[in-house]
């Protein structure tokens, strides 16, 4: 924590009693002097003008006013006393922290002020930069963070703040930061990484820093990068997913339906909001800054079938929130659903590989590229990829809508989106098998024929629990 220094140019009103002397390296002596109302000095010459100070309430604090290069005192807020030996150093002080801190400002006080904002740059820490950083941090588009990133960096800063939260930053060479990051795991590691190179690039394009070392550690090829999830939902595990689902109470099975069918991120899909959603034009309106859209505004279409769900749900005489997928009760933390997880766990329990929630969006794109073949600019609009969604001609607001957008761009999309919920549907077993999707699965090299909805065999569990 850095004090800040400021010229005492007046005389105190009040003039305090002449302090004692007295030893404070003498534990004994120390604790009785905390214990005790007075005005005490450092009998160390190494240290002399630090002083303790007890008042009648025996509040303790370490107190000194250095001089600057004419003489004249410094006023420094005084240093709460801790004698404790796990004192974290930055709300209180044993006398090793107070008397350090007093030779450190006892230095600084003689400097000018350009000097002490130079010392400063130089021993900034990621301690003095966060709060900072996450406020004034900007996205490539110029935007603020989102909550989804800042409570990433939140918890990245959190892991690391007792080990390297006071470290210079502009001292701390990339070998130290490497051997850091090695303590953690590859995924925590890399978060971790990033958020301190975030940090660095923060305060190079402020001019406050000259490097960034971390780059020399992504280089350098210590920490192990993750590999990109490349799970999807097997075409042939499709309709015992479906059959499961089918079995899950309500919201986990629409929630997880909308997901598949739409391909959107399972956190966008939890946060819907009816006031968004228009079931006249089957689209849904994306308003700028939402969390689980990264960075996209707009309209999205929906299919015939997602909005039967979303519709169903609508009609409940039992609606009472502006969420579409509201937390099942109240007082939790979140007021949307916050979780699908234990639903997709469930339903591909057995599976090669047990799906995530985000698995559901790569299966749909898999779908897609079947479906849209080499479409890849519709498929981006579709899951609101940034350039797909730019080269589709994005509309942003409902006032933007326009006949001839509906017509020469919208009905285009809503098409595509219908074409591939009836492909999911059909290979789910859900929907009768068309002559389409029969021929577009036998030209990738499946045997269409399996594509049937099997029964549920007695070891399924038949609760509707999640």
């Amino acid at each position: 924590m850095d004090s800040t220094l400021t010229t005492d140019e007046t005389t105190e009103k009040k003039t305090r009693k002449e302090a004692e002397r007295r030893n404070f390296d003498k534990n004994s002596i120390l604790t009785t002097l905390v214990n005790t109302p007075g005005n005490y000095s450092d009998a160390n010459s190494e240290y002399k003008g630090l002083g303790l100070r007890v008042s009648p309430l025996l509040k303790a604090v370490w107190h000194y006013r250095p001089r600057d290069a004419d003489g004249k005192q410094v006023r420094v807020k005084p240093l709460p006393v801790d004698l404790s030996d796990d004192a974290d150093g930055v709300t209180v002080f044993n006398l090793v922290q107070a008397r350090a801190r007093f030779k450190e400002d006892k230095k600084n006080a003689k400097l000018s002020k350009n000097q002490l904002a130079d010392l400063k740059r130089k021993n900034l820490t990621l301690n003095d930069v966060f709060e900072e950083f996450l406020e004034n941090r900007r996205t490539k588009g110029s935007e603020e963070l989102a909550a989804a990133t800042k409570a990433t960096h939140t918890r990245s800063y959190n892991n690391i703040k007792a080990l390297a939260g006071d470290w210079p930053l502009r001292d701390t060479k990339a070998g130290k930061w490497s051997d850091l990051l090695q303590k953690f795991t590859p995924t925590r590691a890399n978060q971790i990484k990033n958020f301190i190179s975030g940090v660095y690039d923060y305060l190079f394009m402020r001019d406050e820093l000259d490097i960034n070392p971390i780059t020399k550690v992504t280089k350098s090829r210590v920490i192990k990068k993750t590999e990109a999830r490349m799970v999807a939902v097997k075409v042939m595990d499709l309709p015992t997913f479906w059959g499961r689902l089918e079995n899950i109470r309500q919201p986990g099975r629409h929630v997880t339906t909308v997901t598949l069918l739409t391909g959107f991120r399972s956190s966008a899909v939890r946060m819907m909001r009816w006031s968004q959603l228009d079931f006249e034009l089957g689209a849904y309106f994306v308003q700028k800054g939402q969390p689980g859209w990264k960075g996209f505004q707009g309209v999205v279409p929906l299919s015939d079938a997602v909005l039967d769900i979303l519709r169903a749900r609508y009609d409940d005489p039992m609606r009472d929130s502006e969420w579409i997928f509201p937390a099942r009760s109240e007082g939790t933390k979140f007021p949307y659903l916050s979780s699908m997880r234990g639903t997709v766990e469930k339903c591909s329990e057995g599976f090669e590989h047990r799906l995530a929630p985000h698995d559901l969006r790569r299966s749909f794109s898999s779908f897609a590229n079947i479906v849209m073949g080499n479409e890849l600019k519709k498929i981006g609009a579709l899951m609101t990829h940034k350039w797909g969604v730019d080269a589709e001609k994005r509309v942003i607001t409902r006032q933007q809508i326009t006949l001839r957008y509906i017509q020469s761009e919208f009905a285009p999309l809503r098409h595509a989106t219908n074409r591939l919920s009836q492909f999911i549907l059909e290979l789910a077993g859900a929907a009768p098998l068309s002559a389409e999707t029969k021929a577009l699965m036998e030209k990738e090299g499946h045997d269409a024929s399996h594509l049937v909805l099997p029964e549920l065999s007695d070891d399924e569990d038949p609760t509707n629990e999640e």
